[in-house]
Formats: structure tokens, sequence, C-alpha cells
């Protein structure tokens, strides 16, 4: 059996196919164009470079794979909510409805959060079923989540959000203040790697507070004045990010033990990767991080979500 997966999220289109066995047997990305020195698109632009994505992308993977499709998931939205809706996530939709006809194969919907979810747990099979944690760190989130099971799909409940913009908006932001090309983590953590620690930017006073605008600001600030090098100050970016992800998972009481996932394109930097898993161990949560390939926006998990449920449709 081999599923194909589709997610078409703010700023990449993607493809996959995964196997039976859960392997991904090849898959296909694309990040979308943005001009230099923007600092995003409009729903319009990403849907217009979405639909030409699409189609020489799903032709690269027939190049290598040539095989029968025999089940389709895709991203049909960004959350399993009513109020959930983003048009970039049409592109997708309507190109697996298409698929899914002409091959008369079944068709599942996913949210582009389970999407992560599946991507990250492909590699820990024995979380399926399993009552979950997780950490959604990306471009435009910044979400403590419960995850929970349903006949189809996921229950995904909010613990925490950020107070106004996310992490990934905050390294994105700094990143381009500084030259750096959109969307700037991979840049920014290179930058930070040939840097230290030489200024810490100060927590909200308030112990519930998971804000990140504040941070922007003291970091305009101090390099306004040029009493920080660019390297430096990247350190002092995620410095701030560990600082605050470590008090805000203190507060929320967790129940010990429960395995907890962190995924997101933020999740792609080793050293938040690392600084994560320890601030989990010291509150005896296990972590299972996706491998930073399939951290930041894919279609894996779509197709893994895919294959399994086909799987159990066959057995009823």
């Amino acid at each position: 059996m081999h599923a194909l997966g589709i997610d078409t999220s703010c700023y990449t289109t993607s493809v996959a196919i995964v196997n039976e066995k859960f392997e991904v047997v090849t898959q296909a990305r694309r990040l979308l164009k943005v001009k230099a020195g923007k600092r995003g698109l409009s729903q319009s632009e990403m849907l217009y470079q979405h639909v030409r994505n699409l189609p020489e992308l799903i032709m690269q993977l027939r190049q290598e794979y040539a095989g029968k499709i025999d089940v389709i998931g895709v991203s049909a939205v960004p959350r399993r909510r009513e109020d959930s809706y983003m048009p970039a996530f049409l592109a997708g939709l309507g190109t697996a409805h298409s698929l899914a006809s002409v091959l008369r194969v079944p068709l599942y919907r996913f949210s582009h959060q389970e999407n992560h979810v599946f991507a990250a747990i492909r590699d820990y099979p024995e979380l399926w079923q399993e009552p979950l944690y997780m950490l959604h760190l990306s471009g435009g989130t910044t979400d403590w989540l419960e995850v929970k099971w349903q006949t189809e799909g996921l229950a995904i409940a909010e613990l925490a959000t950020s107070d106004d913009i996310s992490a990934g908006q905050l390294i994105d932001r700094i990143g381009v203040m500084l030259g750096l090309p959109f969307p700037a983590g991979p840049s920014l953590e290179r930058l930070a790697q040939q840097g230290k620690l030489s200024y810490r930017l100060s927590l909200p006073r308030r112990l519930d507070s998971l804000s990140f605008a504040g941070a922007e600001t003291q970091l305009r600030k101090v390099y306004e004045k040029g009493d920080l090098s660019k390297q430096d100050l990247a350190v002092s970016v995620f410095d701030y990010i560990c600082r605050i992800l470590a008090r805000t998972a203190k507060r929320l009481n967790f129940e010990q033990g429960r395995p907890f996932i962190a995924v997101g394109g933020v999740f792609a930097n080793m050293y938040l990767r690392n600084e994560f898993s320890e601030i989990l161990r010291n509150l005896h949560l296990q972590p299972f991080l996706a491998a930073p390939e399939y951290s930041s926006d894919n279609a894996t998990g779509n197709a893994f979500a895919a294959v399994r449920y086909q799987l159990c449709a066959f057995k009823q």
C-alpha cells in the first residue's frame, strides 16, 4: 500500500509518498518565494504559488515512484475547528479531491496541525493512540497542546498560546532586520553558532505571559545602538525563546511520564531541540522530537496517517 500526502501551508508546498511499512518512499517540497526584505506573503500570493508548485512537485514524485497510489491524505484546514480556515489549503485540497476522484481511491482530510503530529510520531509507532502533549512552534504558531485520539483525526486542546507574535515570527523579524533571507530560521541559527551569550533579554514580569513582541522591541533597540554583534544578537534570540518556554512548561502542571512531542519549523534548530529536550526531562516528561527534516512543514504526516487509517479500515 502506498499513500500520497499533500500539504499547502503558509510557506511550503509539500508532497510525499509513504508505504505500508510507514517508510517515506519519496517526498518533494518547495518553499514559497518571498521578496527580499519582506516578512511574509498574502493569502492570495500563497495560493497562487501553491497552484503553480503542486503539478511540478507531483510530477517529480512520479519520476521517483511510478507505482500505484492506494490512498491520499491532505491538510484541508489549519486546525480541526469550525472557525479554522485559510485559503492556502484550498490548493492542496482541490488537487487531492481531483486525484482521488480520478484514481478512485479513498481521501482522508486532516488538519495541518494533525499533519505535524503524524509526521512526528511516524518514527515512534508506539505513540499511535496514546494521549500526548505537544508544543507546536512555527512561523505562525506557539501553542502548547494536549492531544487525544478520536475515531478519525485528533482532539487537540489548547493549554497555552502566545500573547502576541509567535516564536517563529520573532526569529523571522529579527533575521530580516539583520538582512537575512525569509524565512530566517536556518540563517539565524548559523549566525548564532558564531556568537556568544553576551546579553540576556528581560522576560515578561507576569509569570503567565508567553510574549515575544517585547523581546523584538528590546532587540531592535540594542541593534540600533550597535551594542551587540549580529552573531551575539542571534544567540540572545534563541536564549530568550528557551527561557520563556522553560518558564511556561513549569507552570502548566503536566502529567508526569506522558509522551511529549515537539513540532514545527522552529524545532529544526538544533540548539532549541537540545535545550527543550532537557526542559522536558527535568519535568519528568518523555521528549519525542521529530527529526529536523520532518519538524518543518512537510506532507509525510498526512501520507503516514492515510496509510494507517486505511489499514485499520481493511481490518474492520
